[in-house]
């Protein structure tokens, strides 16, 4: 790759590309797919592991009932509800499994973050 000599716009005409051109020779016979790992990223584990990992849960998984949990929760538990909305529309599709009769009655006590409870499913109800 080049980078153009004649750049029309003002902003784009003092970029000097070269640090970014000469690294690229280095990369040509690098199997980036090989290097990558198949983990998605993590920081750790997150609020919904605790539901997800639990007994009483993982038994309403496989036959619908009545599950009720409290949960102290923090601004950084942003996206609480998410994984466990994901893990019951895997099993029972998107319609959740309120109509098998099972629910989800979960509290959070504290401060949750932007995205709590964002992608509940129908069965889940959630209290902060």
């Amino acid at each position: 790759m080049k980078q153009k000599d004649h750049i029309a716009s003002n902003k784009a005409s003092g970029l000097d590309l070269s640090f970014i051109l000469d690294k690229e020779k280095e990369f040509q016979n690098t199997d980036f797919i090989a290097k990558r790992s198949d983990l998605p990223f993590s920081n750790g584990s997150v609020l919904d592991d605790e539901l997800i990992n639990d007994n009483d849960f993982s038994a309403a998984m496989l036959r619908p009932t009545h599950v009720t949990k409290t949960y102290e929760i923090n601004n950084p538990d942003r996206s609480v509800c998410a994984r466990i909305s994901g893990v019951i529309a895997n099993k029972y599709g998107d319609k959740g499994f309120d109509k098998l009769g099972g629910a989800l009655n979960l509290t959070y006590n504290g401060s949750a973050g932007q995205s709590f409870a964002a992608f509940m499913i129908p069965g889940m109800n959630i209290t902060l």
